[in-house]
């Protein structure tokens, strides 16, 4: 019973918001939305339930007093001092968007930059030809790189079409097929979680 009212209510509920998608009944509509509704209540609560979490751990490490405790420390401190300022001033006061548009926006640039040098890492160990499907990624990549710097209009005028055309047609077709296969893999997944097939999500792993 404990793993069977879960499994049961999150069936009725997904295949209720499913069928509202495809019949225009309004009892279906109205049911729908009012799920769809406490579906954002329980996401404020699970949020909530993550910061006890996140502020659990970092005490502790803040309390061990080891080699991570200022990191600890400084997450905790802007954690709760945006929390603070958004719940006392408002999130569209002064003093909040100063802290989102110099502190957020400048830290996360500069966190999605660092990234760069891992794609080098992992682009120096995928350009190693050891394939054709190696030494065709290494050619693509070359000539999309070379097309965006002027360098490869002088080495051939036709490079920049040449990139563009490898960045909007096979490239294209390739992030289609990957988000068409996520797409049926998420379908997939809400199928066996509606089934009862999939239980991962109750901590007691599948049927």
């Amino acid at each position: 019973m404990k793993q069977q009212f879960p499994v049961l209510f999150g069936a009725i509920t997904g295949l209720l918001v499913l069928f509202a998608s495809y019949f225009k009944a309004p009892v279906l509509q109205s049911v729908s939305n009012e799920l769809l509704q406490w579906r954002v209540i329980v996401a404020a609560f699970a949020l909530l339930l993550g910061i006890a979490n996140i502020s659990r751990i970092h005490v502790n490490r803040v309390s061990r007093k080891d080699q991570n405790t200022p990191y600890s420390l400084m997450l905790l401190i802007v954690m709760y001092g945006a929390l603070i300022l958004g719940l006392g001033y408002g999130a569209q006061s002064p003093q909040y968007k100063f802290i989102w548009d110099n502190v957020y926006s400048s830290l996360n640039a500069t966190w999605y930059s660092t990234t760069a040098f891992y794609m080098m890492s992992s682009a120096w160990r995928g350009f190693r030809v050891r394939s054709v499907q190696a030494g065709v990624l290494m050619v693509a990549a070359i000539v999309v790189m070379l097309s965006k710097v002027g360098i490869g209009e002088l080495v051939w005028s036709q490079i920049p079409a040449i990139g563009n055309w490898i960045v909007e047609i096979p490239n294209t077709a390739g992030m289609r097929g990957i988000l068409v296969g996520s797409c049926l893999g998420a379908v997939g997944v809400s199928l066996r979680i509606m089934l009862g097939l999939e239980r991962g999500h109750l901590g007691g792993g599948s049927k």
